[in-house]
């Protein structure tokens, strides 16, 4: 159900890059989702393309932090 922490940095990475990103409130202008949760699970995927569903092994973690 969840990407390997290494994938959801790099997927928050872009969204905190991306002129949709509210930083203030960690969200989505477009699709109104709370990121730092967005970005974790295997399934979702941007909503402007900027990154897609995780093709790789799923995995359950316990390591939810994507942010320093």
């Amino acid at each position: 159900m969840f990407v390997p922490i290494a994938a959801a940095r790099e997927r928050y990475a872009i969204c905190k890059s991306c002129d949709d990103f509210n930083a203030t409130i960690k969200t989505c202008k477009k699709c109104g989702c709370f990121m730092p949760a967005k970005v974790a699970v295997s399934y979702m995927q941007c909503p402007v393309g900027k990154w897609r569903q995780f093709a790789g092994e799923p995995s359950i973690t316990t390591e939810y932090r994507v942010e320093d």
